[in-house]
């Protein structure tokens, strides 16, 4: 804070010296001028200039329970994957219908997301006193937010059944994945012949077993079929 008061000429001070011994006694009963930000008014004639600077840090907040809770935490998960990726439903509900698992989950990892959040105030107030008790000023607040976030990916077995594959891996990949589709089509598409011919044809190979059990050979073709679709969905 800087006070800048009213400088009367070099002949008045010499003039009005022995008035200032006079009242010296008095004077120091008098407050100062406090250098803090508080309500003490500028001195009449006088210019105050008044700079601060406050500093907020913080990475947690209540919670609804009034309990701390880390920052990040909304932006944290315990699964990677479809409610942050939709790219990956598709594949998700075909392994799924595969599986015979409603509740399988693809995960990419446990994402945790550490963030704090800084706040800089720098207000700056110009004031200049009117009368002994009356002052008037302007107030500039300048305030300067950032947030910082890190986040980090588990993307271990325990974490983790999903991974991603490497651009000069990606052809082999897709190659292996499309012959396994074509394996379990090709199954599909024998189990239906089958399912098809076997009742006017009994004697006939694999006729048998079909014949046995009629819904569980047309239960083994609409697996087929499911891993057939997952399998595409994958390559």
């Amino acid at each position: 804070m800087i006070t800048f008061r009213p400088m009367p000429s070099l002949a008045a001070l010499l003039r009005a010296l022995p008035c200032l011994l006079l009242l010296a006694t008095s004077a120091q009963a008098q407050s100062p001028l406090s250098h803090l930000d508080d309500a003490a008014p500028v001195p009449s004639g006088a210019l105050r200039l008044r700079i601060a600077n406050v500093w907020t840090r913080y990475d947690e907040r209540f919670g609804p329970n009034g309990a701390a809770i880390p920052l990040g935490d909304p932006l944290s998960a315990d699964s990677l994957g479809s409610a942050q990726f939709p790219l990956l439903t598709p594949i998700e509900t075909s392994l799924r219908a595969a599986a015979i698992d409603p509740s399988l989950r693809l995960s990419l990892g446990q994402l945790r997301v550490g963030t704090n959040a800084r706040i800089a105030t720098t207000p700056i107030a110009l004031e200049y006193g009117v009368t002994r008790r009356l002052s008037v000023g302007v107030l500039i607040p300048i305030v300067e937010t950032r947030r910082v976030a890190m986040s980090t990916v588990a993307g271990d077995k325990t974490h983790a059944n999903l991974g991603y594959v490497s651009t000069e891996n990606r052809s082999s990949a897709y190659t292996t994945n499309f012959a396994v589709a074509t394996a379990y089509r090709k199954a599909a598409d024998s189990l239906r012949v089958l399912i098809t011919t076997c009742p006017g044809n009994p004697t006939a190979t694999g006729c048998a077993a079909v014949n046995a059990d009629p819904a569980a050979a047309a239960a083994a073709r609409a697996r087929a079929l499911a891993y057939a679709d997952a399998a595409t969905q994958l390559a």
